[in-house]
């Protein structure tokens, strides 16, 4: 017997490692290639980019001249949201240079690998398991959507980080210490890389009051205080740089946020969009691990109180952001470590509570279906590709200096030079004929359309504003890409989720993939096609 238990632990610690590895190695895969799926992605990559431009031209001659560099590039963050993020993305000149595009997602996987590690130091001391934490470990290295968000040059991975991070040192020590004020600054980081981790302080407050109990002892105020005066304080010291610039354009957009809530919401406020994460979990994290995940609700009835904490803030992190407009699948991806826990902690308490092999047995062979499905969707999700890049290689075959109105602007960019030779697709007929007029002559569309171009104003409603509607319907178009897979298009829609129906009615409409591919137009040819069908109309 005592045989037959060294052997399973030497083969739960070679698989674990494993999971490990290839985790890992998911993230790091073709880290360096120019894959971009979002506008965020551009966004980022492309601010400040004239003064970047201006530092790769004219590099730093000294140390102080460096320093200066450094400030204008803080400076210029301070003034936009997310400051952190941007931030980091402007470093990519001081390290590589300004066409370093990978940069972004090599800093995502970088964050996303040191994420993994961290969850099993929380997970070994909360549930005082070594056991637990390797298998939280081996869990989050291959679940899919922190594969997913370790690849992308959006802030994701990096605010994970700094919340788990931040909820380590609150929560450890039991009692307040430096490391409670150095988890309030983590804290900070986290808002300012996602300004809607703002309720931070009602995550925390919801930890302490949790805690005490399950612990049966009181509220740590003092704990809880420090931690939350040490948080505001940084938000609003660093907040108030350049007389409050950050603090006032954030703000501000947190208050348009909640204006949207207010009106649009109330369009979308039927009792579906609320379950939403539930339905992502399921989704896109396969059915046995949200079994589990919500299995958790099993130790309630055996009043495991302290075993449910990951699965308790997992869920009033749902429940707050359940409430906003947008409900994207990226909102949860700071307490995903904490799902990976839960799981982990259950199956666990599973393990010791079962009373015969056998019963032991099928759990294993469960778990390890689970681990299975989730490796098929990471390496899937490895393998993730977009034609942004191959659009305009191609076009620049065909023309020397292609110029293109893009419904992803942003990213296409990138690949061009000078950079506004690439322009945002214009909303109306008339816009598009002055773009003609200056010299414009290609048209990219792609899934991004179904977000910022709809007849309706609704993401991912049809038909699509006019031109765009008539030239996918009535003009050939000069070349078709594959671009995103039916999986990729799948994130991508539920990414940009406002209403839950109307996003999967979208994906049922995919045939063939139509609605993922990336299509290449001309515009004289257009615009003739168009002005032909005018004049029919008009007879």
């Amino acid at each position: 017997m005592k045989l037959a238990i060294e052997s399973l632990k030497k083969s739960f610690i070679v698989g674990c490692s494993l999971l490990i590895l290839a985790g890992i190695s998911m993230r790091f895969y073709q880290i360096n290639a120019n894959i971009f799926f979002y506008y965020d992605e551009g966004m980022y990559l492309t601010h400040n980019i004239g003064f970047l431009d201006y530092m790769q031209m004219h590099p730093p001659a000294g140390f102080k001249q460096f320093i200066k560099y450094l400030e204008v590039c803080m400076h210029v963050a301070l003034s936009d949201g997310k400051a952190l993020w941007f931030f980091i993305a402007n470093l990519r000149s001081f390290i590589f240079d300004v066409n370093a595009w990978f940069f972004t997602r090599l800093v995502s996987a970088i964050f996303g690998t040191l994420t993994l590690f961290l969850t099993y130091r929380f997970a070994q001391r909360y549930f005082h398991s070594a056991w637990i934490g390797l298998l939280a470990l081996g869990l989050l290295a291959v679940f899919p959507s922190h594969v997913y968000y370790s690849r992308l040059g959006i802030q994701e991975a990096l605010s994970t980080f700094c919340f788990l991070l931040g909820m380590y040192w609150y929560i450890f020590p039991k009692k307040f210490q430096l490391r409670t004020i150095l988890s309030g600054v983590f804290f900070a980081c986290v808002f300012f890389s996602n300004y809607r981790m703002i309720v931070i302080p009602a995550l925390v407050f919801f930890v302490e009051i949790f805690g005490a109990f399950a612990q049966k002892r009181g509220v740590d105020w003092r704990k809880y205080v420090y931690n939350t005066l040490t948080f505001l304080a940084v938000v609003f010291l660093i907040g108030n740089i350049d007389h409050g610039a950050n603090t006032k354009i954030t703000f501000a957009w947190m208050f348009y946020q909640k204006h949207l809530a207010a009106t649009q919401g109330k369009v979308e406020a039927e009792l579906f969009n609320h379950f939403a994460y539930p339905y992502f979990i399921f989704r896109f994290e396969t059915i046995l691990f949200g079994l589990f995940f919500f299995g958790n609700i099993y130790l309630i009835s055996r009043k495991e109180w302290k075993k449910l904490l990951p699965f308790a803030l997992a869920c009033c992190h749902m429940v707050i952001f359940s409430f906003a407009l947008e409900k994207s699948v990226r909102f949860l991806c700071v307490v995903m470590p904490f799902m990976v826990m839960a799981v982990a902690g259950l199956i666990g308490y599973s393990w010791q509570k079962l009373p015969t092999v056998r019963w032991k047995n099928i759990l294993l062979i469960v778990v390890c279906l689970m681990v299975g499905q989730q490796f098929l969707k990471s390496y899937h999700i490895m393998h993730f590709q977009s034609d942004y890049e191959n659009a305009m290689m191609d076009l620049k075959k065909d023309d020397s200096l292609p110029t293109v109105l893009s419904t992803q602007f942003k990213v296409q960019q990138f690949f061009a030079m000078p950079r506004n030779t690439v322009a945002a697709m214009p909303h109306q007929i008339n816009h598009l004929v002055m773009f003609f007029q200056r010299g414009y002559r290609y048209i990219v569309i792609d899934p991004q359309a179904y977000v910022s171009y709809t007849k309706d104003g609704a993401r991912f409603s049809q038909p699509l504003q006019e031109p765009l509607n008539f030239i996918l319907t009535n003009v050939p178009p000069k070349r078709v890409y594959e671009h995103f897979s039916p999986a990729m298009l799948e994130r991508f829609v539920l990414e940009h989720n406002v209403n839950l129906r109307t996003s999967l009615a979208f994906l049922q409409k995919n045939q063939d993939n139509k609605l993922g591919k990336l299509y290449v137009y001309d515009i004289k040819e257009s615009l003739a096609i168009l002005a032909k069908y005018m004049q029919s109309q008009a007879r």
